[in-house]
């Protein structure tokens, strides 16, 4: 007589009853038979629909990749269902206990080590005098001077303020003609602007608009005493790429084809994370998982790739008869092509499956003909 043995289940090498799985978190589990258990056996997963276990079409291994879009059409009122591993060993199904699935909504923490190194100036900047200016010869020991400092202070987009290393400094004799221009550097991502930020800082949104027409400070001249002046670099919107993945029909890769790799392109403010939205929201049929959200970089390279997994949905057949057997229910991937089996009643004659229509509430209303006849091959695409 077979001995119907227990499947033990375990995630990061440790056995588990329960998973709290996020809405773009994947957990895999690995399903592992008692020492006790002999022989080769044909491994499977089942999923609860409802109250009954359903078998998870396409999970024939030892492991189970558990995401949001795995249980995301079957949970109920509290967000939970329940997954079991199943081991065939040619005379008995063998199951494991069943694995609760609990999918919170809490993001996970952002990921914030990446840092833009743009450094706004690494040298003292040229200059150009104007109006008979004189700089100050080397040696001159004289009194009658000032000294005009332009210092040159990159806004983060947290708006904490960074100083060039070597703000430009020239002292002047004082006749009431000196003055000099100062070209301001171009920084990479950056725009210049003499209006100081908010005290306190309001955010990007604040800051002053670019004014692509300066390029030049004119110090001014006249002066009779030292004077500092500040010029702010902004951060810009620059643009950043992103690659989305969508999970391959027949196995649990991603990208096989062109049709299962886009590429967009987005633009955000440089020094910022990539914001939470840059999955698409129209990708019908798949959930995105959790991906990496880096500052922007001044210099466009930012890249960003997001990946998604094919939501599963149940496919039920209601073989009303008593004693008809031949077809199991399904759950599996979106736009999966399945082969169905005509099923056999004894004193009946299989005539043709209809799909059954329901109203809003779950309940069946009528039915519609489908191509499911008898002596044909049949096969249906799994939409929703």
């Amino acid at each position: 007589e077979a001995t119907e043995f227990e499947i033990g289940v375990t995630y990061n090498g440790k056995p588990v009853s329960e998973l709290a799985l996020f809405e773009d978190g994947k957990m895999t589990i690995r399903a592992q038979k008692p020492a006790e258990m002999n022989g080769e056996v044909a491994w499977g997963w089942e999923i609860l629909v409802g109250d009954q276990w359903v078998r998870i079409g396409d999970k024939n291994t030892d492991t189970l990749d558990v995401s949001y879009a795995l249980v995301v059409n079957v949970l109920d009122e509290n967000r939970e269902t329940k997954v079991r591993a199943v081991a065939d060993d040619g005379k008995l199904e063998h199951h494991s206990a069943p694995i609760a699935v609990k999918v919170k909504t809490a993001p996970k923490p952002i990921d914030t080590s990446y840092e833009n190194d743009l450094r706004i100036g690494t040298a003292p900047l040229a200059t150009k005098l104007a109006n008979g200016g004189r700089l100050m010869a080397d040696g001159d020991t004289s009194t009658d001077r000032v000294t005009i400092t332009v210092k040159f202070i990159r806004v983060r987009a947290d708006g904490t303020q960074e100083q060039a290393a070597y703000p430009d400094i020239r002292t002047l004799k004082v006749d009431g003609y000196e003055a000099y221009t100062v070209t301001l550097p171009s920084v990479l991502g950056y725009y210049p602007s003499l209006t100081a930020p908010s005290n306190p800082y309001g955010g990007v949104g604040t800051n002053p608009t670019e004014n692509t027409s300066l390029t030049s400070f004119d110090v001014g001249n006249g002066y009779t005493a030292d004077q500092t002046f500040n010029i702010y670099y902004y951060p810009k919107e620059v643009s950043y790429t992103v690659y989305h993945y969508f999970q391959n029909i027949y196995n649990d890769q991603y990208g096989d084809d062109k049709k299962t790799v886009v590429q967009t392109e987005l633009k955000g403010i440089v020094g910022t994370p990539v914001p939470a939205t840059a999955h698409m929201t129209d990708a019908h049929g798949f959930r995105h998982l959790y991906y990496e959200r880096p500052e922007i970089a001044a210099d466009g390279s930012t890249v960003v790739e997001i990946y998604y997994d094919r939501e599963y949905f149940t496919v039920l057949f209601d073989l009303e008869k008593k004693g008809a057997y031949g077809q199991e229910n399904l759950y599996v991937k979106y736009e999966t092509v399945v082969g169905i089996a005509d099923p056999n009643c004894p004193g009946w004659t299989f005539n043709a499956w209809k799909k059954a229509v329901f109203d809003a509430n779950g309940n069946i209303t009528g039915y519609e003909a489908t191509n499911y006849t008898a002596g044909k091959e049949n096969k249906h695409e799994v939409l929703d």
